[in-house]
């Protein structure tokens, strides 16, 4: 079962207040030997109230961002077989032929093991502070992820003629390792989401946890009894256009906080919807098979912990108690 774990903001924030990064050393070092899939880092570039009351609730709300592209190689260098990724990339905050040659950078040092997963934003005030045009993200994204593709693939200088970007004779000094370029999860809960994954993406990764606080950035909250008609809507567009099989790999949302007392007693079936970040291992695991019976494979969670030992305790219950059996 391949789990790409969001790396530990918690930790983070406490070693960027102590100027170390002994804790997400351990924490990630101590994934890979848990034997998940990935980590990931999230994408954001200034602080945002909006994304201070989405996290109200939680111990460690005052999350950090560090980055993409300098933690993604950080975390190449200190693992061997983990999976480095991004979920998601903001698309439209930056020009894409430098984005598609971070990319390319980290999966060649990194011996191919980059995934970037990206959408379109929707932070209202991010947007506005970085002078982005927030109601064009979406030509903006697909442009560029044009863009980035074409780059990755080609083997000798290229052209591009957009409505957003222009230019002749490009080529990256750096190419990936995975040819024709590093798998492109493509994140997002609309129907816009999920129609540009099958155009462009190797999987689509929708949020499904519904978020209590509502912010003017939210989206529609996908239900795990709408993934099999969506995907095979989706699959019969990539078949259509002689494309493989498009993947699922939803994230749970929040940091899953695993309990010794039930959290949901009584729950039935039919009433997981989307996933809850909390519960006991029966209830978490019963969550997950749940998905996995609607066609999911693959799945981006993201871990508690009030520091190191704490969060790993937790990725060792996950990795032991529930990764085994979600299949089963």
């Amino acid at each position: 079962m391949d789990i790409m774990v969001s790396l530990p903001l918690q930790a983070f924030i406490r070693d960027l207040r102590k100027g170390s990064s002994t804790s997400i050393r351990d924490c990630v070092q101590g994934l890979e030997d848990l034997g998940y899939w990935g980590v990931n880092v999230v994408d954001h570039i200034l602080q945002s109230d909006t994304d201070a009351a989405e996290h109200h609730a939680e111990a460690d709300w005052n999350w950090r961002f560090p980055e993409y592209a300098s933690t993604m190689g950080y975390l190449a260098a200190i693992t061997q077989r983990l999976r480095i990724g991004v979920r998601v990339l903001v698309v439209p905050y930056r020009k894409p032929i430098q984005v598609a040659h971070a990319f390319a950078t980290i999966d060649s040092l990194s011996g191919g093991r980059a995934v970037v997963g990206v959408g379109p934003g929707y932070d209202v005030e991010e947007f506005r502070r970085l002078s982005v045009p927030r109601n064009k993200r979406g030509k903006l994204t697909d442009e560029y992820l044009d863009v980035m593709q074409a780059l990755w693939a080609a083997d000798g200088p290229i052209d591009f003629e957009g409505e957003t970007i222009q230019f002749k004779g490009a080529q990256l000094q750096v190419g990936p390792v995975q040819r024709p370029g590093p798998p492109l999860w493509i994140g997002g809960n609309s129907q816009a989401a999920l129609a540009r994954a099958v155009r462009v993406g190797d999987a689509w990764t929708p949020m499904l946890y519904g978020y209590t606080f509502r912010s003017p950035g939210d989206g529609r909250h996908v239900l795990r009894e709408e993934l099999p008609d969506m995907m095979d809507w989706a699959n019969k567009q990539r078949a259509a256009a002689g494309l493989p099989a498009l993947e699922c790999i939803p994230g749970s949302g929040v940091p899953w906080n695993i309990t010794d007392r039930p959290a949901h007693p009584g729950r039935r079936p039919e009433e997981i919807q989307q996933f809850s970040a909390i519960g006991t291992v029966d209830e978490i695991l019963e969550e997950y098979q749940l998905f996995y019976q609607a066609g999911c494979r693959r799945f981006s969670i993201r871990l508690a912990g009030a520091d190191t030992d704490d969060f790993l305790r937790q990725a060792d219950i996950f990795a032991n108690q529930i990764m085994p059996f979600i299949s089963k």
